[in-house]
């Protein structure tokens, strides 16, 4: 798509996602992304088709806070070296995700916002996750603008406290005047235009119809890894095969309860 560049990043440990979204992304979306390198052997950079950008990120970005989520402070150093560096704007996804089909301009109305993010699907809005954060940041949109820049460096400046995650620092930010971002589609932040997308179709953590499908923790249970292969490749190369995969789930369901 024109203007727009979709950022993604990874370790060695999730090669297995890169090597294969960076493809997805190219066909779905008319281009490689760019690559934030985690922790990259050499062999796997330049096996690689997309640009492979590096910078320094805090320490703990892949450490645990206290009540076990992933800190990932990493991100908003990504999503700010690029707008620094370059004059699109940007889509940050979470490697683990897929794009089912090919945007669409209507796909892309939340360019017209200076930042996109998704609050956390309604199968994750429950007590233990929140106290993550009303959002999931797989997906988040930032337009190339000093706007989006200054809320990045605030993010920056919320993920050094102590304990915090990407995720919890970034609801910080945005529900500082106590906004509900269940319930709203978008907010004015000094002048900065926030869009809050449905996430059952940009961040869809249910595996079912959504543009962008999350296959979380794919990355540490092998079950949701097989699924996010099967998916790979029926997306690549025929549709239906997910169409058939989920009536066969629903009849087994039907079975079951019976």
């Amino acid at each position: 798509m024109d203007n727009i560049k979709v950022l993604i990043s990874g370790d060695s440990n999730y090669y297995k996602f890169l090597h294969r979204i960076e493809l997805n992304i190219f066909e779905k979306f008319g281009s490689y992304p760019v690559i934030y390198d985690l922790g990259l052997t050499e062999v796997q950079i330049k096996s690689l088709k997309s640009e492979v950008r590096k910078v320094d990120f805090l320490a703990k970005y892949k450490d645990y806070n206290e009540l076990g989520f992933i800190q990932a402070t990493h991100k908003p150093d990504c999503i700010l070296d690029f707008l620094n560096n370059n004059k699109e704007d940007c889509l940050y996804l979470d490697a683990d995700m897929l794009i089912s089909r090919k945007f669409t301009k209507d796909d892309l109305f939340f360019k017209g916002y200076d930042i996109a993010v998704t609050p956390r699907h309604i199968e994750e809005r429950y007590e233990k996750l929140i106290k993550n954060g009303y959002i999931n940041s797989g997906f988040m949109f930032f337009r190339n603008n000093q706007k989006s820049i200054q809320m990045i460096k605030s993010w920056i400046d919320e993920c050094q406290n102590k304990n915090t995650t990407d995720q919890l620092a970034m609801s910080n930010l945005l529900t500082i005047d106590g906004h509900d971002l269940f319930s709203k589609k978008e907010l004015l932040l000094n002048e900065t235009r926030v869009c809050l997308l449905d996430a059952q179709k940009y961040n869809d953590i249910s595996l079912s119809s959504g543009l962008i499908l999350h296959y979380k923790n794919a990355g540490r249970y092998s079950e949701v890894f097989k699924r996010y292969k099967f998916d790979y490749w029926s997306i690549k190369y025929n549709l239906h095969l997910r169409f058939f995969y989920f009536l066969i789930l629903r009849i087994k369901k039907k079975l079951i309860s019976k």
